[in-house]
């Protein structure tokens, strides 16, 4: 008699999903967020590496897997960076880079479709302090810039996080900020008086805001 003689099989395993733009930048997929083209995913593992560049949809699989432990990761795409972890459920959150599967260790047939990366576009604030010659609260063709003001951003909570000083032509600019609500303020020069603030036939793009 001889009862060795077994087969054993293996169901494949499977990895995905998502990257994505948070367009608020709250580190949560919400609903009309569109997935990032051109992502290249990297899973580590059993057998060793392989790559997946995400295509217009911005989802990813790696299928056909040996049983086995795995982390992935991906590389943020030109222009991105990287949004916060953590916020959401494990569907709909946002994993650091690299991250491994839950569990950790996929037996037969497992899948870990959870696996999300998100990333935002830097934002930017400005522009430009002035000197209204003919206080109309317009900016007139040939009305300089005023110098070495500070100007000062706060968060939605009116917490200070920048601040800084207009340069020779009295332009200023906070970038690289991610997407949310802001205010700007500034400190009034010396010898100076604030003009009329959204003066009438002006434009966003040439009146004098509030404070």
């Amino acid at each position: 008699s001889d009862q060795t003689i077994d087969f054993g099989f293996y169901q494949p395993v499977s990895i995905g999903n998502f990257v994505w733009n948070d367009l608020n930048g709250d580190g949560i997929q919400n609903a009309g967020e569109p997935g990032i083209s051109g992502a290249v995913v990297t899973l580590s593992g059993p057998g060793g590496s392989q790559t997946y560049t995400t295509k217009a949809d911005g989802l990813y699989e790696f299928s056909g897997l040996v049983p086995g432990t795995y982390t992935v990761s991906v590389v943020a795409p030109a222009g991105y960076v990287a949004t916060k972890t953590g916020q959401g459920t494990a569907a709909t959150d946002s994993n650091a880079s690299p991250s491994g599967t839950t569990p950790s260790f996929l037996q037969s047939g497992g899948s870990d479709q959870t696996i999300d990366f998100g990333f935002y576009q830097p934002v930017s604030i400005g522009n430009f302090v002035w000197n209204d010659l003919n206080r109309n609260g317009i900016q007139d063709p040939g009305e300089p810039g005023i110098a070495g003001v500070t100007v000062i951003l706060l968060d939605s909570s009116s917490k200070i996080i920048a601040t800084t000083t207009t340069d020779a032509n009295g332009y200023y600019e906070f970038a690289g900020l991610a997407p949310g609500t802001y205010q700007v303020t500034r400190n009034i020069p010396v010898g100076y008086t604030p003009t009329l603030v959204n003066a009438p036939g002006s434009t966003p793009e040439d009146d004098s805001n509030d404070n």
